[in-house]
């Protein structure tokens, strides 16, 4: 089959970047092509031999590892030795491909797309690619504090990061700004609202509203345990200094207006405001179903003290939910979580289409297994604890780091094996109701038995991670198909094959 690669490097002899043409027989677009009159020459060697996963070793879903591969290039006679000359770190390339044997330009399709991490050049030249998702270990925290006083900070802070409030953390304490009129920075962003403000677990329950701007805000006249508000800029004032932490919960950062809390929306927010993306990034149609598959209110919240990327964040909120996320082969961002195998395949392979199939070692099976909510940033402490003023209903809850749900436990685990593993799963979910529903979930998932396999099929466009395959073999009680879940995806090259791990 066919193939055509454009590559974009960046060219210090003329301060951009360039396009160049390659393909493995050779190609040349016709007048009324864009590109027209183009010659696509031929150094293709190996088109794409990449590897994708639904998540990072040997977990699944979560955290997150960019999808890599290496396209090579014939350079026996040294023709290529100036690719060396270029800056590739990062730019993008694009493959196409035709099933036809003499296609026109329109006959091809994007088979892949995604940036370059670097290009070796020898005899053959390697360019190793990787996706989009590379670029997104950037920090997740866009502002710094400037240190001239007010909400810029002291100057002992200048260049420390300003803080990040996402979801709904609970119990943490916001960033002192202006000791002088104790005033204290949540989000430079804004938020929607806060709420259960403590000293020291103490409730100060008097709120004298909210003021548009800071010199409204430290003007107010406030008396006794009075606080107010300055949603819009993210700051909180109180009246008298807490003799205690100060601790309060926060509905967070309310883009356009409207506060947000899902992990789809979540992740929506830090690409399109930190990681350089657009809207027109992301595949809008997963982002939407995730938001019906996984609506449940998340939290973050990051002080400033040090860095955090993009990255991290969504990796650490994605293995909250179960869920696994990159650029699709459409080069779209998108977002999914690792089910049983649908009941309709995506995609269906029979004996005389499976090159080659090998039954692999199943994980052990989960038998008892709890999470985490309501993570408290500030843990208050029998010394920190003012007792005497604080509910005695609401102490437990106030000294602990976290919450835990009660274990499940697998019941046909339980009775069946003797070799298993239990799982204590730390999250960022904020409500006990959305804990326990997500444990019950991952209690079914991995602990029923599972069949995993390998298998090798044909190069098929569209076939990714988190498809759902039908395979038919007269061998391993598949004589009658059955659905998998694929897990990794390893292809491309001249076999023009395709090696899937799947699990059902």
């Amino acid at each position: 089959m066919p193939y055509l690669l454009e590559v974009q490097p960046y060219d210090p002899a003329i301060g951009g970047t360039r396009t160049l043409y390659f393909s493995d027989t050779g190609f040349v677009t016709e007048p009324g092509d864009a590109p027209a009159n183009t010659y696509y020459r031929r150094f293709l060697d190996i088109p794409l031999a990449e590897s994708r996963s639904l998540g990072t070793g040997t977990s699944i879903g979560g955290y997150s590892t960019p999808a890599s591969g290496t396209i090579t290039l014939a350079n026996d006679n040294g023709q290529l030795d100036g690719l060396a000359a270029y800056s590739w770190e990062g730019r993008p390339y694009r493959l196409l491909w035709s099933t036809k044997a003499k296609p026109a330009l329109a006959d091809f399709t994007q088979l892949r797309a995604g940036v370059i991490d670097q290009v070796v050049v020898g005899n053959d030249c390697q360019i190793q690619t990787l996706d989009r998702s590379a670029l997104f270990d950037v920090s997740a925290l866009p502002y710094t504090f400037a240190g001239t006083g007010g909400v810029e900070g002291t100057a002992d802070m200048k260049g420390r990061y300003k803080p990040r409030c996402l979801g709904q953390p609970p119990q943490f304490t916001p960033i002192l700004v202006d000791a002088a009129n104790l005033t204290y920075l949540i989000d430079p962003d804004g938020y929607s609202s806060v709420f259960d403000l403590r000293d020291g677990g103490k409730p100060l329950p008097s709120s004298k509203g909210d003021f548009a701007t800071y010199a409204a805000l430290i003007a107010a006249d406030l008396t006794g345990y009075d606080y107010a508000t300055c949603k819009a800029l993210g700051l909180v004032r109180l009246r008298v200094a807490t003799s205690s932490d100060f601790t309060l919960s926060c509905k967070g950062v309310a883009p356009g207006g409207t506060w947000i809390s899902s992990f789809a929306d979540l992740v929506k927010f830090l690409l399109t405001t930190s990681a350089g993306l657009t809207t027109a990034d992301l595949d809008l149609a997963r982002f939407a179903a995730f938001n019906t598959l996984q609506p449940a209110p998340l939290e973050y919240w990051a002080d400033g003290g040090s860095q955090v990327t993009v990255r991290s964040i969504i990796d650490e909120l994605a293995d909250t939910v179960g869920a696994f996320w990159g650029f699709g082969l459409n080069n779209l961002m998108q977002l999914g979580r690792y089910d049983p195998p649908k009941t309709v395949a995506d995609y269906s392979f029979t004996e005389r289409q499976i090159v080659e199939l090998t039954p692999q070692p199943a994980a052990r099976r989960l038998r008892n297994i709890r999470l985490s909510y309501e993570h408290h940033y500030t843990r208050l402490t029998t010394a920190t604890l003012i007792a005497a003023a604080t509910p005695a209903a609401d102490q437990p809850r106030l000294l602990a780091d976290m919450l835990w749900t009660d274990p499940k436990t697998n019941a046909s685990v339980a009775a069946a094996c003797l070799l298993y593993y239990d799982a204590d799963v730390q999250t960022h979910f904020v409500n006990k109701t959305d804990a326990e529903a997500e444990r019950d979930r991952r209690s079914a998932l991995y602990g029923n038995a599972a069949m995993p396999f390998t298998v090798t099929v044909p190069l098929t466009q569209g076939l990714d991670v988190g498809c759902t395959v039908r395979l038919t073999s007269p061998r391993y009680m598949l004589s009658g198909g059955r659905n998998f879940t694929v897990i990794t995806v390893d292809g491309g090259g001249n076999d023009e094959t395709m090696k899937l791990t799947v699990r059902g």
